[in-house]
């Protein structure tokens, strides 16, 4: 039998609905099987959520691509934003939420499981499954080159397809989140919310 963890998580962001944006705090809840046999991975599995929770998603703003306030919130915040299909309720936001967990674990892991309530949501819990059917979400219309696929079915740490200054942003192994043990360097530190998005023009996105 797979080892399985259980991840309890919080998390702070704001969601635009409609002309408004609005605070919101997540309490998330994990349900993990583990595929690798390999304790440094799993422990990595573990450590890559935890970042997930704490830096890739705090503090940003879920929004609705095609919402106007979308070039203001481009334009003026130095919050990462992730753009939705849809409204960014609870039972939208916890699917995207779900398919990036999935997809930062690369098949070391599988999420069979998550939950999530919020304060805006009244605290009704919300699921993503592993057995749902996702492929509604195989592509998004903000994304006009084929074969690019959208920030929530891709690896690396960006939350939406946008670019910034991408020079300096680091990937797992930069972070020593790497499936390899890394050397006894030090970890870099990393305030992943100073990297601010770019509205790339006619929707295309780089990988």
């Amino acid at each position: 039998m797979e080892p399985a963890i259980r991840v309890s998580r919080e998390l702070n962001a704001s969601v635009v609905v409609g002309h408004q944006i609005l605070p919101n705090k997540f309490d998330l809840s994990f349900t993990i099987n583990l595929i690798t046999n390999n304790q440094y991975e799993q422990k990595m599995v573990y450590e890559r959520i935890k970042f997930m929770t704490e830096s890739m998603f705090e503090s940003t703003i879920f929004i609705k691509h095609g919402n106007p306030l979308l070039k203001v919130i481009n334009g003026n915040f130095t919050n990462t934003y992730s753009q939705l299909h849809e409204e960014p309720y609870d039972s939208i936001v916890v699917d995207y939420l779900y398919l990036k967990a999935q997809a930062i674990l690369e098949n070391k892991a599988i999420i069979d499981q998550l939950s999530l309530s919020s304060w805006q949501g009244r605290e009704v819990e919300f699921y993503a499954e592993a057995e749902h059917d996702y492929s509604a979400y195989n592509k998004a219309s903000w994304i006009r080159k084929k074969d690019v696929k959208p920030w929530y079915l891709r690896s690396d740490i960006w939350i939406g397809d946008y670019r910034g200054d991408a020079s300096d942003v680091p990937n797992w192994e930069d972070l020593g989140l790497g499936w390899k043990t890394p050397k006894d360097e030090k970890t870099q530190v990393i305030q992943f919310n100073k990297f601010k998005g770019k509205l790339v023009k006619g929707g295309k996105s780089a990988n």
